[in-house]
């Protein structure tokens, strides 16, 4: 039995946990077999190894260039997708406290009508915080969902390019 030349190149990529099956089916079509599987708080990095190629070496690389830009995009709109509506609830939740900060030192003057009238804003605000995230989430997430679908399109372009050039 005759012993074959192998060189193999290899690479490391970490990937949230959410995008992980997404990410597997995209990057086997470059080549890559992964090799290991390390677990960590809400990301995954994965180590893998591809045969070195021989053609189409150039263009191989230049579109595995162009997905990991397009996937680090999307990776960071996933993430983003609700933000927006994050940072109004807490903006609300923000305002309600200021209103009960008043109402305290409302309380401490001895001004107990106007105390009352802005701990009941407050408490009013703290609850229409979660209110007024509900209402904005869902336009930042219908925002960000066509993006995510323009992105997701380039990916798969790209994907099926490469595995056009490694397949040739």
């Amino acid at each position: 039995m005759e012993k074959q030349f192998v060189m193999n190149e290899y690479k490391s990529v970490s990937v949230s946990k959410k995008n992980l099956d997404f990410y597997l089916d995209c990057i086997d079509n470059f080549g890559y077999e992964i090799t290991k599987k390390d677990d960590g708080i809400g990301k995954v990095t994965l180590h893998m190894k591809r045969a070195y190629l021989e053609k189409n070496v150039a263009r191989i690389r230049e579109l595995e260039k162009q997905f990991d830009e397009r996937f680090a995009r999307y990776e960071r709109l996933t993430s983003t997708e609700s933000d927006l509506a994050q940072a109004v609830g807490i903006g609300v939740g923000v305002v309600g406290t200021g209103f009960v900060a008043g109402a305290v030192f409302s309380y401490l003057g001895g001004l107990y009508l106007l105390m009352s009238g802005l701990a009941t804003v407050g408490f009013a605000g703290w609850g229409l915080s979660y209110l007024a995230y509900k209402r904005v989430r869902p336009k930042s997430v219908l925002k960000t969902q066509s993006e995510l679908t323009v992105n997701r399109n380039e990916i798969y372009d790209i994907v099926k390019q490469a595995f056009d050039a490694i397949n040739a």
